[in-house]
């Protein structure tokens, strides 16, 4: 597999927190999910040969925690939109949890509520629906 070169320089001489490759069969992915084995935290996207890869101890519900201990707030003070399993722990890690109508089923099943799907304004109806912001607000 071929390292790319980044514009900001070596990738190896930087902290890397994320890595999403991508690959152009499923043959390759297989050959991917084999070189990987238990190493990292791989999520497939979905309908895709592509992956999001973290370590094992990195992922969005330790990001939620770090920005409230940051903000200085409670998890009942937070609200979380998702629409992918890669989504879960975002969710369970914020006082309010909600799944898109098109999420992935299993994102569903913890999220505390569904709003419409994103490209139809469903984060914006879905704040105006519970009093969050006001409908004359335009996002």
């Amino acid at each position: 597999m071929p390292m790319l070169e980044f514009k900001f320089g070596d990738p190896l001489k930087h902290e890397v927190y994320k890595m999403l490759p991508a690959f152009l069969n499923e043959e390759e992915c297989k050959m991917f999910e084999k070189m990987i084995g238990n190493s990292y935290e791989i999520r497939r996207q979905k309908g895709m040969f592509a992956y999001d890869v973290t370590s094992k101890n990195i992922h969005k519900g330790e990001a939620v925690k770090k920005v409230l201990e940051y903000l200085d707030i409670t998890k009942d003070e937070a609200i979380a939109f998702g629409d992918g399993a890669n989504d879960i722990d975002m969710l369970i890690e914020a006082g309010t949890g909600v799944s898109v109508a098109n999420g992935d089923p299993r994102l569903k099943e913890v999220a505390d509520d569904i709003c419409e799907d994103c490209l139809d304004d469903g984060f914006y109806k879905w704040l105006v629906k519970n009093d969050i912001i006001d409908e004359d607000i335009k996002i």
